[in-house]
């Protein structure tokens, strides 16, 4: 699934993003759901290297807070909830 080759397969158009090259599926997937609105894939599709990468994640990232679920079911004992 690392290989250029197959990124077409993935579908997403993960193959088109110029950042495929430094960063996996899941780092665009973060990016999209949680730095982007829906039609503004023109300014993710700008990144080129990890720099800008980690850049538009500080400018863009919008939730305040992800609640991660622990495998017990429970909230996390970080989590400000």
């Amino acid at each position: 699934m690392s290989d250029p080759k197959y990124f077409q397969d993935l579908g997403e158009n993960y193959s088109g993003w110029p950042g495929s090259r430094y960063a996996g599926l899941m780092t665009f997937r973060y990016l999209k759901l949680f730095c982007t609105y829906a039609g503004e894939n023109t300014r993710l599709n700008n990144l080129e290297t990890i720099k800008q990468a980690f850049d538009f994640e500080q400018k863009y990232f919008f939730p305040d807070y992800i609640i991660k679920i622990e495998l017990t079911g429970r909230l996390s004992r970080k989590s400000p909830l």
